[in-house]
């Protein structure tokens, strides 16, 4: 999959000096998904992992930070997407929130 996904967009840039999608690279995993049996099931193979990827992004990351519900949630996750897009705040109501834990590196990968 690596090396189909390094040609077809070695090929794109011969091609082109723009990017023309954000997601051209799913759109070549998608490619590939539809046409090649063994990466499919392959893919399918791979169990449900990382249950709470989007924890930062929801009303979550501005919920009070609490150390036991945060062991919890990583339990079962070990990589969590944030967006710049949100606004998020360090505190709220004088209590440091999920989010403002990680920005100050309350929450670290050791903890």
């Amino acid at each position: 999959m690596p090396q189909f996904v390094y040609n077809c967009l070695i090929e794109y840039w011969k091609r082109n000096t723009q990017i023309i999608e954000y997601f051209l690279t799913d759109y070549i995993i998608d490619v590939l998904w539809q046409r090649d049996e063994l990466f499919r099931s392959e893919l399918e193979a791979i169990p449900f992992n990382q249950p709470n990827l989007y924890f930062f992004q929801h009303d979550n990351c501005m919920l009070t930070y609490d150390r036991d519900k945060w062991n919890s949630i990583k339990e079962d996750t070990t990589f969590f997407k944030t967006s710049w897009k949100l606004r998020m705040q360090d505190e709220v109501d004088g209590k440091t929130t999920f989010m403002g834990a990680l920005l100050n590196g309350i929450i670290v990968d050791t903890d």
